[in-house]
């Protein structure tokens, strides 16, 4: 349980975050542990899903309570002690075929069942290398997930 994480205040250096800040409403409890157990001036590396728009069944498939913009993970973060370094969209390259595909199925009436994201495979993948060479240049103004670095303070 991410609101009630088992270890002593100030235990690690980094905490990383991949897709698991979903628990709907209780956001700041999960962010709180985070910051508990990182010690003063620790990392936190956090990834999430973006965007309400992009709600498909692959969001029921794996319990995705909520999708987030990069204003909110910032102010999130700064409410719970943090300092946010770093914080943007990624996925690019995914956003415009997942916002499609999501839509479709939408309109086809597809209820939730399986995930959909078999669209990250193939052709899309080479999309994605190139969008992470990119990235170190340009901040992508929208995006599949938001990525957010931050520091306790």
């Amino acid at each position: 349980d991410l609101r009630a994480l088992p270890f002593a205040g100030g235990s690690f250096d980094v905490a990383l975050s991949l897709d698991s800040l979903l628990v709907d409403r209780d956001q700041e409890a999960v962010l709180a542990g985070f910051a508990r157990v990182l010690r003063p001036g620790g990392l936190l590396l956090l990834n999430l899903p973006a965007f309400p728009v992009l709600r498909g069944s692959h969001d029921a498939a794996v319990g995705i309570g909520h999708r987030f913009t990069r204003d909110e993970v910032a102010d999130l973060l700064e409410a719970s002690g943090f300092r946010v370094t770093e914080v943007g969209y990624w996925n690019a390259a995914l956003f415009l075929p997942v916002l499609a595909w999501r839509w479709l199925s939408r309109l086809r009436g597809s209820g939730p069942g399986a995930s959909d994201l078999a669209l990250s495979s193939g052709p899309l993948g080479g999309l994605l290398r190139l969008e992470r060479v990119l990235a170190r240049r340009i901040a992508a103004p929208f995006g599949t997930s938001v990525f957010a670095v931050a520091v306790r303070r």
